[in-house]
Protein backbone atom coordinates (compact mmCIF):
# COMPACT_ATOMS: atom_id res chain seq x y z
CA UNK A 1 0.00 0.00 0.00
CA UNK A 2 1.30 3.99 -1.08
CA UNK A 3 1.70 6.25 1.45
CA UNK A 4 -0.10 9.48 1.09
CA UNK A 5 -0.71 12.73 2.92
CA UNK A 6 -4.27 13.58 3.41
CA UNK A 7 -4.12 16.90 4.69
CA UNK A 8 -6.99 19.35 2.93
CA UNK A 9 -5.91 22.77 3.88
CA UNK A 10 -2.57 24.20 3.64
CA UNK A 11 -1.28 24.77 7.42
CA UNK A 12 -1.01 28.94 6.88
CA UNK A 13 1.32 29.30 9.79
CA UNK A 14 3.83 27.61 8.08
CA UNK A 15 6.96 29.64 7.40
CA UNK A 16 9.14 30.17 4.27
CA UNK A 17 8.05 29.59 0.69
CA UNK A 18 6.45 26.49 -0.59
CA UNK A 19 6.56 26.06 -4.28
CA UNK A 20 4.23 23.51 -6.06
CA UNK A 21 6.67 20.19 -5.90
CA UNK A 22 5.77 18.05 -8.60
CA UNK A 23 4.96 14.05 -7.84
CA UNK A 24 8.16 13.04 -9.47
CA UNK A 25 9.29 14.74 -5.44
CA UNK A 26 7.74 11.81 -4.30
CA UNK A 27 9.05 8.14 -3.40
CA UNK A 28 8.51 5.23 -6.35
CA UNK A 29 5.35 4.20 -4.54
CA UNK A 30 4.15 7.12 -2.76
CA UNK A 31 1.21 7.87 -4.04
CA UNK A 32 0.00 12.19 -3.71
CA UNK A 33 -3.05 13.57 -3.51
CA UNK A 34 -3.39 17.15 -5.00
CA UNK A 35 -5.96 19.53 -6.39
CA UNK A 36 -7.20 19.80 -9.92
CA UNK A 37 -6.63 23.16 -10.74
CA UNK A 38 -7.63 23.32 -14.60
CA UNK A 39 -8.34 20.09 -17.74
CA UNK A 40 -6.86 20.35 -21.19
CA UNK A 41 -10.05 19.47 -23.35
CA UNK A 42 -9.27 20.13 -26.18
CA UNK A 43 -7.42 22.51 -28.84
CA UNK A 44 -8.93 25.82 -27.86
CA UNK A 45 -6.41 25.49 -24.01
CA UNK A 46 -3.94 28.04 -24.31
CA UNK A 47 -1.58 24.99 -23.36
CA UNK A 48 -2.83 22.62 -25.39
CA UNK A 49 0.71 22.37 -27.86
CA UNK A 50 2.87 22.79 -24.43
CA UNK A 51 1.61 19.28 -24.05
CA UNK A 52 1.78 17.65 -27.67
CA UNK A 53 -1.40 18.46 -29.29
CA UNK A 54 -3.55 15.32 -28.72
CA UNK A 55 -1.81 13.82 -26.45
CA UNK A 56 -2.73 17.05 -24.09
CA UNK A 57 -6.28 15.73 -23.61
CA UNK A 58 -7.14 14.82 -20.60
CA UNK A 59 -3.92 16.69 -19.07
CA UNK A 60 -4.47 18.52 -15.58
CA UNK A 61 -2.88 21.21 -14.15
CA UNK A 62 -2.63 20.40 -10.49
CA UNK A 63 -1.84 22.23 -7.03
CA UNK A 64 -0.37 19.59 -4.15
CA UNK A 65 -2.61 19.96 -0.89
CA UNK A 66 0.08 21.10 0.73
CA UNK A 67 1.68 23.76 -1.48
CA UNK A 68 1.01 27.58 -1.53
CA UNK A 69 1.49 27.70 -5.06
CA UNK A 70 -0.54 30.56 -7.01
CA UNK A 71 -3.74 28.22 -8.50
CA UNK A 72 -4.60 31.30 -10.09
CA UNK A 73 -1.51 31.00 -12.47
CA UNK A 74 -2.30 27.51 -13.77
CA UNK A 75 0.43 28.09 -16.23
CA UNK A 76 3.13 27.33 -13.49
CA UNK A 77 1.70 24.48 -12.16
CA UNK A 78 2.92 20.94 -12.94
CA UNK A 79 0.81 18.72 -14.89
CA UNK A 80 -0.36 15.22 -14.35
CA UNK A 81 -1.49 12.62 -17.47
CA UNK A 82 -4.27 10.59 -17.52
CA UNK A 83 -3.27 6.85 -16.69
CA UNK A 84 -5.73 5.42 -18.77
CA UNK A 85 -6.75 6.10 -22.19
CA UNK A 86 -9.44 3.48 -22.28
CA UNK A 87 -11.41 4.36 -19.73
CA UNK A 88 -11.22 7.86 -18.54
CA UNK A 89 -13.05 9.56 -15.79
CA UNK A 90 -12.27 13.15 -15.92
CA UNK A 91 -12.05 15.48 -13.10
CA UNK A 92 -13.16 18.95 -12.38
CA UNK A 93 -11.73 21.27 -10.95
CA UNK A 94 -10.81 21.59 -7.47
CA UNK A 95 -11.40 17.96 -7.51
CA UNK A 96 -9.11 15.76 -5.51
CA UNK A 97 -7.12 12.95 -7.17
CA UNK A 98 -4.49 10.90 -6.72
CA UNK A 99 -0.61 11.19 -8.55
CA UNK A 100 1.49 8.41 -9.41
CA UNK A 101 4.86 8.24 -10.88
CA UNK A 102 5.48 6.62 -14.68
CA UNK A 103 7.66 6.24 -17.56
CA UNK A 104 7.38 8.76 -19.96
CA UNK A 105 6.24 8.09 -23.56
CA UNK A 106 10.16 9.27 -24.86
CA UNK A 107 11.61 5.94 -23.75
CA UNK A 108 14.22 6.16 -26.10
CA UNK A 109 15.72 8.76 -24.94
CA UNK A 110 16.58 8.00 -21.45
CA UNK A 111 16.62 5.18 -19.25
CA UNK A 112 14.52 7.40 -16.28
CA UNK A 113 12.68 9.56 -17.97
CA UNK A 114 9.00 9.62 -16.23
CA UNK A 115 6.20 11.56 -16.01
CA UNK A 116 3.35 12.40 -13.31
CA UNK A 117 -0.28 10.34 -14.17
CA UNK A 118 -3.16 11.09 -12.51
CA UNK A 119 -4.83 7.58 -11.17
CA UNK A 120 -8.66 8.52 -10.05
CA UNK A 121 -11.14 10.78 -7.98
CA UNK A 122 -11.48 10.91 -4.61
CA UNK A 123 -14.75 9.92 -3.57
CA UNK A 124 -15.10 12.90 -1.14
CA UNK A 125 -18.81 13.29 -1.20
CA UNK A 126 -19.56 9.92 -2.27
CA UNK A 127 -21.66 11.59 -5.09
CA UNK A 128 -21.59 11.09 -8.58
CA UNK A 129 -21.98 14.89 -9.55
CA UNK A 130 -18.83 16.13 -7.80
CA UNK A 131 -16.59 15.53 -5.17
CA UNK A 132 -14.99 19.04 -5.46
CA UNK A 133 -13.40 20.00 -2.24
CA UNK A 134 -12.73 24.04 -2.30
CA UNK A 135 -9.07 25.77 -1.42
CA UNK A 136 -8.47 28.51 1.23
CA UNK A 137 -8.92 31.20 -1.27
CA UNK A 138 -12.05 29.94 -2.58
CA UNK A 139 -13.55 28.50 0.44
CA UNK A 140 -17.05 30.65 -0.27
CA UNK A 141 -16.97 30.12 -3.97
CA UNK A 142 -17.09 26.52 -5.45
CA UNK A 143 -15.39 26.93 -8.84
CA UNK A 144 -15.80 23.77 -10.92
CA UNK A 145 -14.92 25.06 -14.47
CA UNK A 146 -15.43 27.71 -16.80
CA UNK A 147 -19.42 26.85 -17.50
CA UNK A 148 -19.78 24.26 -15.23
CA UNK A 149 -22.57 24.42 -12.69
CA UNK A 150 -23.00 22.45 -9.51
CA UNK A 151 -26.48 19.38 -10.13
CA UNK A 152 -28.39 19.48 -7.09
CA UNK A 153 -30.89 17.38 -8.51
CA UNK A 154 -28.61 14.32 -9.39
CA UNK A 155 -28.99 11.84 -6.85
CA UNK A 156 -26.46 8.50 -6.66
CA UNK A 157 -27.77 5.16 -7.47
CA UNK A 158 -28.92 3.08 -4.94
CA UNK A 159 -26.42 0.11 -4.51
CA UNK A 160 -26.94 -3.26 -4.25
CA UNK A 161 -25.17 -6.71 -3.40
CA UNK A 162 -22.43 -7.18 -5.53
CA UNK A 163 -23.12 -4.83 -7.95
CA UNK A 164 -21.02 -2.85 -10.59
CA UNK A 165 -21.80 0.61 -11.34
CA UNK A 166 -20.62 3.30 -13.18
CA UNK A 167 -22.51 6.58 -12.22
CA UNK A 168 -22.35 9.50 -13.93
CA UNK A 169 -22.63 13.20 -13.08
CA UNK A 170 -25.49 14.15 -14.51
CA UNK A 171 -27.99 11.32 -14.00
CA UNK A 172 -26.87 8.40 -16.51
CA UNK A 173 -25.83 4.94 -15.12
CA UNK A 174 -24.94 1.32 -15.95
CA UNK A 175 -25.80 -1.05 -13.20
CA UNK A 176 -24.63 -5.04 -13.20
CA UNK A 177 -26.16 -6.60 -10.70
CA UNK A 178 -27.73 -9.90 -10.17
CA UNK A 179 -27.89 -10.25 -6.65
CA UNK A 180 -30.97 -9.42 -4.44
CA UNK A 181 -31.69 -6.79 -2.00
CA UNK A 182 -34.95 -5.21 -0.32
CA UNK A 183 -34.51 -2.32 -2.06
CA UNK A 184 -34.20 -4.29 -5.66
CA UNK A 185 -37.64 -3.94 -7.33
CA UNK A 186 -37.06 -6.28 -9.73
CA UNK A 187 -35.41 -9.26 -7.68
CA UNK A 188 -36.90 -12.17 -6.23
CA UNK A 189 -36.33 -16.02 -5.22
CA UNK A 190 -36.78 -16.65 -8.41
CA UNK A 191 -33.87 -14.62 -9.93
CA UNK A 192 -31.47 -14.69 -6.87
CA UNK A 193 -27.86 -14.52 -8.43
CA UNK A 194 -29.24 -14.16 -12.35
CA UNK A 195 -27.47 -11.44 -14.13
CA UNK A 196 -29.85 -8.21 -15.32
CA UNK A 197 -27.95 -5.07 -16.58
CA UNK A 198 -29.69 -1.64 -15.91
CA UNK A 199 -28.61 1.28 -18.31
CA UNK A 200 -30.47 4.99 -17.81
CA UNK A 201 -29.67 8.34 -19.38
CA UNK A 202 -31.58 10.79 -17.29
CA UNK A 203 -32.43 8.93 -14.28
CA UNK A 204 -35.39 11.18 -12.08
CA UNK A 205 -34.48 11.78 -8.52
CA UNK A 206 -36.57 10.68 -5.30
CA UNK A 207 -36.93 13.71 -3.19
CA UNK A 208 -35.53 16.97 -2.76
CA UNK A 209 -32.29 15.48 -0.69
CA UNK A 210 -29.79 14.65 -3.77
CA UNK A 211 -27.66 13.03 -1.10
CA UNK A 212 -30.39 10.48 -0.52
CA UNK A 213 -29.80 7.06 -3.11
CA UNK A 214 -32.78 6.26 -5.04
CA UNK A 215 -32.83 3.14 -7.42
CA UNK A 216 -33.98 3.41 -11.31
CA UNK A 217 -37.57 4.22 -12.51
CA UNK A 218 -38.19 3.06 -15.80
CA UNK A 219 -41.82 4.45 -15.90
CA UNK A 220 -39.87 7.72 -14.78
CA UNK A 221 -36.44 8.29 -16.25
CA UNK A 222 -35.68 9.93 -19.50
CA UNK A 223 -34.37 6.70 -21.32
CA UNK A 224 -33.67 3.29 -20.67
CA UNK A 225 -32.35 -0.48 -21.68
CA UNK A 226 -33.17 -3.39 -19.25
CA UNK A 227 -31.64 -6.95 -20.17
CA UNK A 228 -32.92 -9.46 -18.15
CA UNK A 229 -32.56 -13.07 -17.57
CA UNK A 230 -35.65 -14.00 -15.27
CA UNK A 231 -36.96 -10.52 -14.13
CA UNK A 232 -40.47 -8.64 -14.29
CA UNK A 233 -39.91 -4.99 -15.23
CA UNK A 234 -42.99 -2.77 -14.27
CA UNK A 235 -43.23 -0.99 -17.71
CA UNK A 236 -46.16 0.74 -17.92
CA UNK A 237 -46.72 0.16 -21.91
CA UNK A 238 -47.83 3.09 -23.64
CA UNK A 239 -50.52 0.78 -25.90
CA UNK A 240 -51.81 -2.15 -25.13
CA UNK A 241 -54.13 -2.78 -28.06
CA UNK A 242 -53.59 -6.43 -29.00
CA UNK A 243 -57.01 -7.24 -30.85
CA UNK A 244 -55.39 -9.11 -34.11
CA UNK A 245 -54.33 -11.85 -31.87
CA UNK A 246 -56.25 -14.72 -30.85
CA UNK A 247 -53.56 -15.11 -28.29
CA UNK A 248 -51.60 -11.89 -27.38
CA UNK A 249 -48.24 -11.57 -25.99
CA UNK A 250 -47.97 -10.79 -22.05
CA UNK A 251 -47.93 -7.24 -21.24
CA UNK A 252 -44.51 -5.71 -20.20
CA UNK A 253 -45.44 -5.86 -16.52
CA UNK A 254 -46.23 -9.38 -16.46
CA UNK A 255 -43.49 -11.34 -18.45
CA UNK A 256 -40.90 -13.06 -16.58
CA UNK A 257 -37.79 -14.22 -18.75
CA UNK A 258 -34.83 -12.87 -20.58
CA UNK A 259 -35.53 -9.97 -22.69
CA UNK A 260 -34.36 -6.71 -23.69
CA UNK A 261 -36.87 -3.46 -23.13
CA UNK A 262 -35.69 -0.01 -24.81
CA UNK A 263 -37.65 2.77 -23.50
CA UNK A 264 -37.71 6.53 -24.57
CA UNK A 265 -39.99 9.45 -25.64
CA UNK A 266 -38.82 8.29 -28.83
CA UNK A 267 -37.37 5.32 -30.42
CA UNK A 268 -35.22 5.93 -33.89
CA UNK A 269 -34.05 2.74 -35.65
CA UNK A 270 -31.79 4.10 -38.52
CA UNK A 271 -29.94 1.33 -41.35
CA UNK A 272 -27.74 3.66 -43.74
CA UNK A 273 -26.20 0.56 -45.70
CA UNK A 274 -28.68 -2.40 -45.36
CA UNK A 275 -31.28 -3.28 -44.01
CA UNK A 276 -33.28 -3.58 -40.41
CA UNK A 277 -34.22 -7.04 -40.23
CA UNK A 278 -36.99 -8.34 -37.28
CA UNK A 279 -37.29 -11.99 -36.52
CA UNK A 280 -39.20 -13.73 -33.62
CA UNK A 281 -40.18 -17.11 -33.27
CA UNK A 282 -43.70 -16.56 -32.12
CA UNK A 283 -44.92 -13.32 -33.92
CA UNK A 284 -43.44 -9.46 -34.33
CA UNK A 285 -46.43 -7.05 -32.63
CA UNK A 286 -47.05 -3.20 -33.23
CA UNK A 287 -49.51 -1.80 -30.98
CA UNK A 288 -49.90 2.53 -31.37
CA UNK A 289 -51.86 4.74 -29.01
CA UNK A 290 -52.74 6.48 -32.59
CA UNK A 291 -51.70 4.80 -36.05
CA UNK A 292 -49.20 2.22 -37.35
CA UNK A 293 -47.73 3.99 -40.14
CA UNK A 294 -45.87 2.26 -43.27
CA UNK A 295 -44.24 3.92 -45.98
CA UNK A 296 -42.09 3.15 -49.07
CA UNK A 297 -40.69 4.06 -51.93
CA UNK A 298 -41.00 0.65 -54.25
CA UNK A 299 -43.72 -1.56 -52.52
CA UNK A 300 -44.66 -3.01 -49.18
CA UNK A 301 -44.72 -6.81 -49.33
CA UNK A 302 -46.86 -9.03 -47.23
CA UNK A 303 -47.08 -12.84 -47.62
CA UNK A 304 -48.74 -15.31 -45.31
CA UNK A 305 -50.54 -18.56 -45.67
CA UNK A 306 -53.73 -16.83 -44.31
CA UNK A 307 -53.68 -12.30 -44.12
CA UNK A 308 -56.19 -11.09 -41.71
CA UNK A 309 -57.05 -8.07 -41.54
CA UNK A 310 -59.44 -7.03 -38.33
CA UNK A 311 -59.84 -8.11 -35.10
CA UNK A 312 -59.32 -11.83 -33.94
CA UNK A 313 -59.94 -12.00 -30.37
CA UNK A 314 -63.29 -13.39 -30.55
CA UNK A 315 -62.37 -16.04 -32.70
CA UNK A 316 -62.22 -19.41 -31.11
CA UNK A 317 -59.15 -20.46 -29.84
CA UNK A 318 -59.13 -23.77 -30.70
CA UNK A 319 -58.94 -23.24 -33.89
CA UNK A 320 -55.95 -25.24 -35.42
CA UNK A 321 -56.22 -25.26 -39.39
CA UNK A 322 -55.97 -22.55 -41.82
CA UNK A 323 -59.33 -23.94 -43.34
CA UNK A 324 -61.05 -23.41 -39.98
CA UNK A 325 -60.96 -19.60 -41.42
CA UNK A 326 -62.93 -19.99 -44.09
CA UNK A 327 -66.01 -18.19 -42.57
CA UNK A 328 -64.25 -14.84 -42.65
CA UNK A 329 -65.01 -12.45 -45.74
CA UNK A 330 -62.08 -13.11 -48.30
CA UNK A 331 -60.39 -10.51 -50.51
CA UNK A 332 -61.65 -10.48 -54.34
CA UNK A 333 -59.53 -10.53 -57.16
CA UNK A 334 -60.28 -7.39 -59.53
CA UNK A 335 -59.17 -8.80 -62.91
CA UNK A 336 -61.04 -12.02 -62.08
CA UNK A 337 -64.46 -9.96 -60.99
CA UNK A 338 -64.04 -7.61 -64.11
CA UNK A 339 -63.57 -10.38 -66.27
CA UNK A 340 -67.04 -11.55 -64.38
CA UNK A 341 -68.44 -9.14 -65.11
CA UNK A 342 -67.67 -8.22 -68.41
CA UNK A 343 -69.20 -11.96 -69.68
CA UNK A 344 -71.88 -11.26 -67.73
CA UNK A 345 -72.69 -7.56 -69.00
CA UNK A 346 -72.19 -9.10 -72.58
CA UNK A 347 -74.97 -11.57 -71.94
CA UNK A 348 -77.43 -8.64 -70.49
CA UNK A 349 -76.67 -6.49 -73.57
CA UNK A 350 -77.42 -9.58 -76.03
CA UNK A 351 -81.01 -9.67 -73.77
CA UNK A 352 -81.18 -5.71 -74.33
CA UNK A 353 -80.91 -5.88 -77.96
CA UNK A 354 -83.08 -8.95 -78.38
CA UNK A 355 -85.89 -6.56 -75.95
CA UNK A 356 -85.46 -3.61 -78.09
CA UNK A 357 -86.99 -5.44 -81.23
CA UNK A 358 -89.25 -7.40 -78.81
CA UNK A 359 -92.74 -8.52 -80.92
CA UNK A 360 -95.73 -10.81 -80.13
CA UNK A 361 -96.18 -14.12 -81.84
CA UNK A 362 -98.31 -12.18 -84.72
CA UNK A 363 -95.15 -9.48 -85.25
CA UNK A 364 -96.77 -6.42 -83.55
CA UNK A 365 -94.17 -4.60 -81.89
CA UNK A 366 -94.04 -4.29 -77.75
CA UNK A 367 -92.81 -0.84 -76.93
CA UNK A 368 -92.44 -1.27 -73.25
CA UNK A 369 -90.14 -4.19 -73.89
CA UNK A 370 -88.29 -2.30 -76.71
CA UNK A 371 -88.13 1.14 -74.73
CA UNK A 372 -86.31 -0.78 -71.64
CA UNK A 373 -83.83 -2.80 -74.20
CA UNK A 374 -82.71 -0.24 -75.87
CA UNK A 375 -82.34 1.77 -72.50
CA UNK A 376 -80.26 -0.91 -71.24
CA UNK A 377 -78.02 -1.75 -73.72
CA UNK A 378 -77.08 2.53 -73.80
CA UNK A 379 -76.61 2.01 -70.01
CA UNK A 380 -74.20 -1.33 -70.08
CA UNK A 381 -72.45 0.11 -73.21
CA UNK A 382 -72.17 3.89 -72.15
CA UNK A 383 -71.95 3.67 -68.48
CA UNK A 384 -70.60 0.02 -67.13
CA UNK A 385 -68.75 -1.68 -69.75
CA UNK A 386 -66.15 1.71 -69.82
CA UNK A 387 -65.98 0.89 -65.72
CA UNK A 388 -64.07 -2.22 -66.29
CA UNK A 389 -60.84 -3.59 -68.01
CA UNK A 390 -59.95 -7.28 -66.88
CA UNK A 391 -56.24 -7.45 -66.77
CA UNK A 392 -55.55 -3.64 -67.59
CA UNK A 393 -56.27 -0.10 -65.21
CA UNK A 394 -59.94 0.19 -64.32
CA UNK A 395 -61.53 2.73 -62.36
CA UNK A 396 -62.95 0.19 -60.09
CA UNK A 397 -59.33 -1.53 -59.16
CA UNK A 398 -56.56 0.02 -56.78
CA UNK A 399 -53.60 1.19 -58.50
CA UNK A 400 -51.60 0.54 -55.44
CA UNK A 401 -52.87 -3.06 -53.46
CA UNK A 402 -52.32 -5.77 -55.20
CA UNK A 403 -53.30 -9.41 -53.70
CA UNK A 404 -52.44 -13.19 -55.59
Amino acid sequence: MGVFNSNFRVNTNTTGTESSKSASSSKPNELVLARVIDVILDDTHPEYSKYGTTDALGVIKYKLLTSEANEFEPENLPSAFPVNASVRQLPLKNEVVFLVNGPANDLESSSINKRTYYLTTIALWNHPSHNAFPSDVNIDNLDLGDNIREIDYVQPLQPFPGDIIIDGRAGQSIRFSGYNSPKNLLGDLENQGRPITYIVNGRKGGGDDPVIPVVENINLDDSSIVLTSNHKVPLTQSATKYDTYITPPAFADLYRGKQVIINSGRLLFNSTEENIVMSAFTSVSMTAGRTINLDAETYIGMDAPIILIGTQRNINKELKTLREYRFREPVVLGNQLESFLSTLLDVLDEIAVALSSAQTKRGSPLPGLQEVGAATTTLINTLLKPRINPGKTSSLKSKKIFVE
